[in-house]
């Protein structure tokens, strides 16, 4: 159908009229109204007919072709339309049977990109045009077509360093010389005047080089220079024996230094010997020792950008990222896979093989971090989802076990939770143990905050469910479970408690700390007291409570959760600077704020031991480990425990320790004296450290989360996961490796005189043998006769972790 023009008196697609192109309306109301005003048809109702043709547009409102610029060749096509088109935002603005002053003869001002574009597009043209001149005369310059051509094209050239010219009247000659030593004529290029170019090594005529065949006619200069490069390192890499003696030489000697020096120097110099016999090697047959192997793989685990940087300076010679990539995705170290399923506690059972017997004594830690709510996609899984909801998590359950006897801690299981109850989280506590005792860990205790949820949980050992300091072992009916509080968590509930008080004053009124139970005198320690204690020293240069500051006295909500701000209240040098100045400045309660003071840094002096030698270190008799000979301290803990006793009967919430506080620290310190008699008694330990007791070694790892997500307090769970997974990788100390031929082989690091270890991905050797590895005679280790057999190109090394 052949639509006409609407215009007022144009003849467009009419019987006598031109035969043109139209366009529809807009539907843009406005721009409607504009092409009415426009074509002045007053009162005009536009339909789905209503057609403008071409006459009315100016030519650069009409599109009759289609541009595409190509920026990679600097060209620009055109493709003729089948329909031409307007541009967006056209106007008609002519009128040609109509009075002049009704048509307007501008032209639309061109767009500030189009000119951009249109510029950008000129000035490439220019630059590609240039380009092509230069390199025309470029071309021009270094190519012939006779001798006399190439003998001038030779000046404009740089001949390599240690190549030389010798010209004659029948040929030229480019000679490469030794000149170390006695001079040797290494290799010679000769072109005669047919332009015949034939190649030498010393006497032996070259008849083929790469691809090329010779003698080779030429008429380029390039093709001369190609060549004197790739015959100067074929040449020199088949007469590198001097090189590879001279490292030979140097390596033996530093191999002799290092028998005199200490272990620590002698890996250095091992480390020198292994990166000098891997230059000039090529990079396909890299070997690297078994300590290089482990040592890059952590450096990857901890930051694949550092890795990545070393190694591209070139400095050293170190395995692929691939590779080491390839070593590491090989761990069974990742938490989200071993959710309460077939794979619970799976990294633990591989673990559990390496450890000392006295890595079995444990206490179970637990813990919770608060999490990102929202879900995360990697590795075709979506992370984040809640175990008890399905919707995302809001902390995840940490569950810890730290060694009685010796510094191993891990932790066991990671569990994502949305808002758990105690009876769930106790199910959960429950097959902790259960699965950890099936392994052959003994779980004496269980550690916890004073949260009511992980009381409740544990209140469900007994029957009926009530909290207790000792419940019957869920798998062995005739040893106890321990619980406990975290002497840390009540040290700063205490603090905590006592900066929250109402009274001007912020009094805690306490009972005095004697054996006789009829006394009830009470003693009222004020913080206000400290903090007068602080006004009076802070402009002085030498103090007695040299720790004290305002972030201590004054914390934040955060900041009341850092312990190291409760330790610089509760601070023996606190206690002197009260008995100190009090009296000369009149400081009210002066003396009972430092007796409040000086008996809870007792109690945390005690409870906070983790190493048998600190009482010696510091010279404190109160910092020895609890044991059945340790009277002084058990006496100590004992009265301690009554005094709370009795404060607890006597003082309320107003003036007094929450309810929840008092709770926690009686309980805490009567369970430390339980479980101290049962580890000794019972267990046959010398002696207790209760600073194993606590989630110290839990925070930490929360700590560690946290810094290395970026150091924001809510991390996500992949996060979590995958920090988790990176600081198992961290802690391995050897490497087990799969071989067709011997199964898995473990690999100690002291076993190596640091031979080798191959590349993942290389050919299997023709001999198994020529892969075995020779072993000092002082080393003695278990299994330490063989590394592994490349039978088969996809094994790759397993890295497990050894305690």
């Amino acid at each position: 159908m052949v639509y006409k023009c609407c215009v007022p008196r144009c003849r467009g697609n009419y019987e006598n009229g031109p035969r043109v192109a139209v366009f529809p309306f807009p539907k843009s109301t406005e721009l409607q109204q504009k092409w009415i005003s426009a074509i002045h048809g007053e009162n005009f109702q536009v339909t789905q007919n209503s057609k403008v043709c071409e006459l009315h547009f100016t030519e650069d409102l009409i599109l009759k072709h289609s541009e595409y610029f190509d920026s990679s060749t600097g060209k620009k096509y055109s493709v003729p339309l089948p329909k031409p088109r307007l541009k967006t935002g056209a106007i008609p603005s002519i009128l040609p049977n109509c009075p002049k002053y009704l048509s307007s003869s501008s032209c639309s001002r061109e767009s500030g990109d189009e000119r951009r574009k249109r510029l950008e597009n000129r000035d490439l043209q220019i630059a590609i045009a240039a380009r092509v001149a230069t390199h025309a005369q470029y071309e021009q310059e270094r190519h012939f077509v006779d001798f006399n051509g190439f003998v001038k094209c030779l000046v404009s050239i740089k001949l390599p360093n240690d190549w030389h010219l010798m010209k004659s009247e029948s040929s030229i000659t480019f000679v490469l010389i030794d000149v170390k030593g006695i001079p040797t004529l290494l290799c010679s290029v000769v072109v005669t005047t047919d332009l015949s170019m034939s190649l030498y090594e010393g006497k032996s005529v070259i008849s083929k080089l790469g691809t090329r065949k010779f003698p080779l006619t030429i008429n380029h200069l390039n093709d001369l220079i190609n060549t004197i490069d790739n015959l100067e390192n074929f040449t020199r890499k088949n007469n590198g024996s001097t090189g590879k003696d001279h490292l030979l030489f140097v390596t033996d000697y530093l191999k002799d230094m290092a028998k005199h020096f200490d272990e620590s120097d002698s890996n250095k110099i091992k480390f020198l010997c292994e990166q000098l016999n891997l230059m000039g090697v090529h990079k396909s047959h890299y070997r690297y020792s078994t300590d290089c192997i482990i040592f890059c793989s952590i450096l990857f685990s901890i930051s694949p950008h550092a890795y990545k940087f070393i190694r591209s300076t070139q400095y050293l010679v170190l395995p692929h990222p691939n590779t080491l990539h390839k070593i590491c995705s090989h761990f069974q170290t990742n938490p989200a896979a071993e959710q309460l399923g077939g794979n619970f506690l799976m990294y633990i059972k591989q673990k559990f093989q390496f450890l000392c017997e006295s890595d079995h004594v444990v206490s179970l830690m637990l813990g919770e971090i608060h999490l990102k709510p929202y879900l995360d996609f990697t590795g075709g899984n979506i992370l984040g989802a809640a175990f008890n909801s399905k919707n995302a998590a809001t902390s995840a359950q940490v569950f810890m076990i730290q060694s009685l006897l010796s510094s191993y801690i891990d932790v066991v299981h990671i569990l994502p939770v949305k808002n758990i109850n105690g009876e769930g989280l106790f199910t959960v506590i429950k097959k902790t143990i259960s699965g950890l005792h099936a392994i052959g860990f003994k779980v004496v205790c269980v550690v916890s905050d004073n949260n009511s949820v992980n009381r409740r949980a544990m209140s469900f050992f007994a029957s009926p469910p009530q909290l207790s300091i000792v419940y019957k072992h869920p798998c062995e009916d005739t040893d106890p479970l321990f619980y406990v509080l975290d002497s840390v968590h009540i040290l700063k509930c205490v603090r905590n408690n006592w900066i929250n008080k109402k009274d001007p004053d912020q009094t805690i009124m306490n009972p005095q700390f004697e054996t006789d139970s009829e006394n009830t005198q009470l003693c009222m320690a004020r913080f206000s007291s400290v903090k007068k204690l602080h006004d009076i020293e802070c402009t002085q240069i030498v103090k007695f409570a040299n720790k004290l500051h305002l972030k201590s006295l004054f914390p934040s909500n955060l900041e009341q959760q850092n312990v190291k701000l409760v330790l610089n209240i509760f601070n023996e040098m606190t206690v002197q600077g009260l008995l100190a100045l009090g009296d000369h400045h009149h400081i009210e309660s002066f003396e009972m704020t430092a007796k409040f003071i000086k008996l809870i840094c007792t109690w945390w002096n005690i409870v906070n031991v983790s190493s048998p030698g600190k009482n010696i270190r510091f010279k404190d008799a109160m910092l020895k480990p609890l044991s059945s000979t340790n009277n002084e301290n058990i006496r100590y803990l004992e009265r301690f425990l009554s005094w709370v006793d009795k404060w607890k009967h006597i003082s309320d919430s107003t003036f007094g320790l929450s309810s929840g506080t008092h709770l926690a620290i009686s309980h805490t310190t009567h369970a430390l004296l339980e479980l101290t008699k049962y580890c000794t008694e019972e267990l046959n330990f010398k002696y207790l450290l209760p600073g194993k007791v606590q989630t110290d070694a839990l925070e930490a790892r929360f700590r560690k989360y946290r810094t290395m997500a970026g150091s924001q307090y809510l991390v996500s769970l992949r996060q979590v996961f995958e920090i988790e997974s990176k600081l198992r990788i961290q802690t391995l100390l050897s490497l087990k490796i799969s071989s067709s031929a011997l199964g898995e082989v473990g690999i100690d690091l002291d076993s190596f005189e640091s031979d080798c270890v191959h590349d993942i991905n290389l050919p299997p050797p023709s001999n198994f043998e020529s892969i075995m590895i020779s072993v000092k005679n002082k080393f003695s280790l278990f299994r330490n006769t063989c590394l592994f057999s490349h039978t088969c190109q996809d094994t790759v090394p397993e890295l497990f972790l050894r305690s």
